[in-house]
């Protein structure tokens, strides 16, 4: 469906391993389509297993809009296939805050999930330190019926002037000097 974004590099000299996504939607049914979902998962579950036949401990973030929710099975099969901890299932609370909203839901669709190798203190390492959702009332509609959802950039082929259907999640990492 959608390609998945994996780029390597080095942060202050610490390699490190990033996957950017954009999962399947769930337009024809959360339930119809969830096997795209765990198609996703299963991709970078492979090519992490390839990674850390390469490298020791190897640091490694996976974000993007996975179109499911951290308690989702296509994100429970990335988490535990791929070894990874998923900060945002304690960020998302579904009556009242998540990334994105539908028929009045909240959905946590967007993550960052990290390896465990983050969770070091060794000096010239990166640890990590917190996630959450940047939903700051610049972002929120301001009044009506969708106060403090996303505000919008279109509503069907209408312009509205908004940033965004999502809010944007982000991660802290603290350099150990």
């Amino acid at each position: 469906t959608r390609d998945i974004l994996y780029v390597k590099g080095e942060l202050n000299k610490e390699v490190v391993h990033v996957f950017v996504n954009h999962w399947p939607s769930r337009r024809d049914g959360d339930v119809a389509t969830e096997y795209k979902r765990i198609v996703a998962a299963k991709e970078i579950i492979e090519k992490v297993a390839s990674i850390r036949l390469e490298e020791v401990d190897p640091n490694i973030i996976v974000m993007g809009d996975f179109n499911d929710d951290p308690i989702s099975k296509s994100i429970q099969t990335l988490k535990e296939g791929a070894g990874l901890f998923n900060p945002m299932e304690t960020v998302h609370i579904p009556e009242n805050r998540g990334t994105s909203i539908y028929r009045g839901k909240w959905n946590m669709f967007d993550q960052i999930l990290v390896s465990n190798s983050f969770f070091n203190f060794k000096k010239n390492t990166h640890s990590f330190d917190t996630a959450n959702i940047y939903d700051h009332k610049s972002l929120k509609e301001k009044k009506g019926k969708y106060k403090g959802a996303p505000y919008r950039t279109y509503v069907a082929h209408r312009y509205m002037g908004g940033h965004s259907d999502h809010f944007p999640v982000y991660a802290v990492f603290t350099f150990n000097s």
